[in-house]
């Protein structure tokens, strides 16, 4: 773990390595710079920024900035913002390149967390990713209870575009070959979206309100929070976070359940 005082930290940016000079804001959602980056434009998008000053006002967007620091890189879209006195290191790029500030000795101090070996030698091996595959979980399928007696529940397909058709082919073709897919006959319909990644290649979306309208709610008990935070013996000084944000698993579901899911 290194340290820095004050909550300043510097990085490189961009193909040339430019170093530039952050004041760390664990207030910031995005990272902001105030002058452009050598190689980099701003693009025609814009962001709306709240709380910098009294009203929201707009601010153009860099997009892909490349910066390393802390042994790390990141690619996030920067917000272009001149006027401002300093720049900028929102959470974007503090979680990915594991910076942090936290108060010590009456100072604000920016820490770099460093995973050194013997501590990744420690974490259970299945909570890094893996490559590949279709996050398949490998757990009992769920079944969905349906209200009585209810009618087929049939909803009409959106129109597609041709580029929508084509982006999604491949994905219901993947899908179907990992068996998370299977081809069925069934009363029941609704409709699905493909929706466009920043890559070119397509998500596909399936509009299941309907079928949330008549499924019976199931209401899942959670723990109390405090009742998991007092089972933490008093000695344990390091915690880690797994970050579940960006993602995505498939769950299995049960068989008598599969029919009120379909979609053509």
């Amino acid at each position: 773990m290194k340290r820095q005082t004050g909550p300043l930290v510097k990085l490189e940016i961009g193909l040339q390595s430019e170093e530039y000079e952050f004041l760390v804001d664990t207030g910031a959602y995005k990272s902001s710079v105030l002058k452009l980056p050598g190689g980099f434009n701003v693009s025609d998008r814009k962001c709306k920024v709240e709380g910098a000053e009294i009203n929201p006002f707009e601010v153009l967007i860099i997009e892909q900035v490349q910066v390393r620091g802390n042994f790390r890189e990141g690619y996030v879209d920067m917000l272009y913002m001149p006027n401002l006195d300093s720049n900028l290191l929102g959470r974007d790029l503090q979680v990915q390149l594991n910076i942090a500030v936290v108060p010590e000795e009456g100072w604000m101090v920016v820490k770099m967390m460093v995973l050194k070996q013997e501590y990744e030698r420690g974490i259970d091996e299945r909570v890094w990713p893996e490559g590949g595959g279709q996050a398949l979980l490998d757990i009992p399928p769920i079944e969905v209870k349906m209200k009585p007696n209810i009618p087929p529940i049939r909803r009409k397909q959106y129109p597609i575009s041709v580029e929508g058709k084509q982006g999604l082919s491949p994905v219901l073709k993947e899908l179907i070959k990992h068996g998370i897919l299977e081809l069925c006959v069934s009363p029941h319909n609704t409709p699905i979206l493909p929706v466009k990644k920043l890559g070119g290649t397509y998500s596909l979306v399936q509009d299941l309100r309907e079928v949330n309208k008549q499924a019976i709610t199931r209401y899942p008990v959670v723990t109390n929070p405090y009742t998991l935070l007092s089972r933490v013996p008093s000695d344990h000084a390091w915690f880690s976070v797994v970050d579940l944000k960006d993602a995505f698993w498939a769950c299995p579901l049960e068989k008598e359940s599969r029919i009120y899911f379909a979609f053509e």
